[in-house]
């Protein structure tokens, strides 16, 4: 048994070990202009990530607040794909310990200019919203160690990763799209695949809504 299920199965009964549970992440992006320059920077779609209680609410790391619950349409996504981690159950539980434990902490503003600094991403004292959710998986053993020699870490990394262990909609890569401060933009939520619709959104593995 490991020192992390020695930690959160002393007082369950060993048949548990046996119960899943599941860890939900959300990817989503806006049609502003700061989502825009995340996306061109990284290439990837997603601009940001939070992690979906039970509730329903989202967990997560932003700008306007750091590390904070906020409501599920806290703002307006024009892309929304959530992600599904069947994890044992303790697992589950120890990562929503270890994000539970990171409220009230600030926004991580170095990671943005972490291509030219250096910048140790797991360091806890602020985070990105990438950062918060890998710390996380790192913590609770649903993923290995990262790799230490890298300075940053971007949502589209994330999205990487959990492709390995989750099933992701995969959506066709293209050019992000210019916000429309810079002249009209096509809605992102026609290019989502028609099996990626709001009425799937319960019960799959990777949906939009």
């Amino acid at each position: 048994m490991s020192s992390l299920k020695d930690k959160f199965l002393q007082p369950i009964v060993i048949a548990n070990l046996f119960v899943m549970g599941a860890i939900k992440l959300q990817f989503v992006t806006c049609s502003d202009l700061g989502s825009w320059a995340i996306r061109s920077f990284q290439r990837g779609w997603c601009s940001h990530v939070d992690s979906v209680m039970d509730d329903g609410r989202l967990l997560g790391a932003r700008l306007d607040g750091g590390v904070q619950i906020r409501p599920p349409h806290y703002e307006k996504f024009s892309r929304v794909e959530r992600v599904v981690i069947a994890v044992p159950y303790y697992k589950e539980r120890a990562y929503w310990d270890f994000l539970e434990a990171q409220v009230g902490k600030p926004y991580d503003k170095l990671a943005i200019v972490a291509f030219a600094v250096n910048r140790d991403w797991p360091a806890p004292d602020a985070w990105f919203c990438d950062e918060l959710v890998a710390a996380g998986l790192e913590y609770s053993e649903v993923v290995r160690k990262l790799a230490p020699c890298v300075n940053r870490l971007d949502v589209r990394d994330l999205y990487l990763v959990v492709s390995a262990i989750a099933r992701v909609s995969s959506p066709t890569l293209s050019v992000p799209a210019v916000p429309s401060v810079f002249g009209s933009q096509p809605d992102h939520r026609q290019q989502i695949p028609d099996c990626l619709t709001p009425s799937v959104l319960s019960g799959s593995a990777s949906s939009t809504i």
